[in-house]
């Protein structure tokens, strides 16, 4: 996989679909109608101690999305659904056998039994934990983090446009950055392949 990464301002007119994962906190763990509804931020929250905790939800209603206008697309649309701790995009599109008016159950170990695969234009890579040089501060300044953390990869990454946010336990420890970046691809590819490039194509010596 590598064909060059298509740079914004060449392709404003790509359009593509995502999936929206919305909460249904109307439901326990089997599907029972809960008597009083729980559901638990997607995010990561901060207790008055400054544990971190993630809550665990099972059933969410799928949605699909057109996004178009490339790489700035895709910034645009994530950004409207950031404040929403319900919500969240994903690669893959529901199963044509199931009713997308109905809520689902996902479960992270076996996301197929709901999920198809979907090849799209857009890649996420997920930074975890990645150790920054002394005097790198990911939350003061993260485009020049992010900087060097794309010159670890293959060359089609460098010199082209990228959405970027930064995760929710970014800033916890010193020079370590966490963050997610869309790059938009000049040709659709599935999860499988992606998975396979992920493993064959990049230097994680350098991370």
């Amino acid at each position: 996989m590598n064909e060059k990464l298509l740079n914004v301002n060449s392709e404003k007119e790509k359009t593509f679909n995502v999936t929206v994962l919305t909460v249904d906190g109307t439901k326990d763990y089997n599907g029972k109608k809960l008597e009083v509804p729980k559901a638990y931020p997607l995010c990561k929250t901060i207790g008055a101690k400054g544990k971190v905790t993630t809550g665990f939800n099972t059933w969410f209603f799928f949605d699909q999305v057109e996004i178009s206008g490339g790489i700035e697309g895709v910034h645009n649309f994530y950004k409207s659904i950031a404040n929403d701790p319900y919500k969240v995009m994903i690669r893959g599109v529901l199963s044509k056998a199931l009713n997308p008016k109905e809520s689902h159950k996902r479960q992270k170990k076996s996301p197929a039994t709901v999920l198809s695969s979907s090849g799209l234009p857009l890649i996420l890579i997920d930074i975890d934990d990645l150790s920054l040089p002394e005097g790198y501060d990911s939350i003061q300044n993260p485009e020049v983090a992010i900087d060097y953390f794309i010159d670890t990869l293959p060359s089609y990454f460098k010199g082209v446009s990228y959405s970027y946010h930064l995760s929710g336990s970014a800033g916890f420890a010193k020079n370590i950055l966490k963050a997610h970046l869309f790059f938009i691809t000049s040709t659709p590819h599935h999860d499988d392949v992606l998975r396979q490039w992920a493993n064959n194509d990049i230097n994680k010596s350098e991370w």
